[in-house]
């Protein structure tokens, strides 16, 4: 019992230090999900802390193929790592397709050193492959299968760029658009040192303009039966947390950034309970 506490606590303190917003959303989490959705975003927090903490490229591609191995099938049942084990242990892992793994760590992998988008349209997309790995994934804790409305997956890829620049010290913002630095002339070293600028200032409104609606009924492209229900319920209120936060982040000077993801706010509480209310009406679960 000792060692299973340490390895929650282990998993939380990963995600505190990365998604401050899973505080919150994990409060409305399907009591059967529980552990599983912890297990699932302390991975999440354990890859993005290599993209953003780590500048040696070697390093940082030594740690990705660590993660590979350790996230096999075969040797995961005897890992000693604690996220690892808590996947495991939860019941986790055996519901993740090892393709939704492979995409998740590929998405890291490439932004390791990644070239800058050309223009907004490859920003957009960037962002959906940084977040749809992760919708998959956690939709598969609830035995969903199904593709989702790209519109949705636009803030977490916003939400995850900004929170890993909060953090890097080099070439943190790789992943502004070309055609915006030249659209507002500033260059991108303006921008890391949040130099005080309308150009710089234009620049971040664009990007975070980029955004979807915070929330929506439509998560699935195709709606089927399955679709509805515990396998859902968290990932909506996240999408929904992410709207939130990038509303709060449009009014916030750059330099108030890190701040911002480094909290929640009372509001992000209320407003998510009663969005669960909602959605549990919706499901029939209540």
């Amino acid at each position: 019992m000792a060692r299973q506490n340490n390895v929650r606590q282990f998993c939380w303190e990963q995600i505190l230090r990365t998604n401050r917003l899973f505080r919150v959303s994990h409060l409305f989490t399907p009591s059967q999900l529980s552990d599983q959705l912890l297990a699932l975003h302390a991975l999440f927090a354990s890859i993005e802390l290599i993209s953003s903490d780590i500048s040696d490229e070697s390093v940082a591609l030594r740690k990705m193929s660590w993660w590979r191995v350790e996230l096999s099938a075969r040797q995961a049942a005897l890992s000693n790592h604690p996220v690892v084990s808590h996947l495991h242990a939860s019941g986790a892992l055996e519901k993740l397709p090892q393709k939704g793994i492979a995409l998740l760590l590929d998405s890291a992998e490439a932004r390791i050193d990644a070239y800058a988008p050309r223009d907004e349209d490859q920003f957009v997309k960037l962002c959906q492959e940084i977040y749809r790995p992760q919708a998959l994934l956690e939709l598969s804790m609830g035995g969903i299968d199904e593709a989702i409305n790209d519109s949705m997956l636009i803030n977490g890829g916003i939400i995850q760029l900004l929170r890993e620049s909060s953090r890097k010290k080099e070439n943190a913002l790789w992943w502004v658009p070309l055609s915006l630095l030249a659209r507002f002339n500033i260059r991108r070293s303006d921008l890391e040192a949040l130099v005080e600028s309308e150009g710089s200032q234009a620049v971040f409104e664009r990007v975070l303009q980029s955004g979807g609606s915070p929330m929506s009924e439509h998560l699935f492209d195709r709606p089927k039966s399955n679709a509805r229900g515990d396998g859902h319920v968290h990932l909506q209120l996240m999408i929904a947390l992410q709207g939130r936060q990038i509303s709060r982040v449009q009014a916030t000077n750059p330099a108030g950034f890190r701040m911002e993801f480094s909290r929640w706010h009372f509001g992000d509480l209320m407003s998510t309970w009663k969005y669960a209310r909602q959605l549990n009406r919706s499901s029939g679960a209540e």
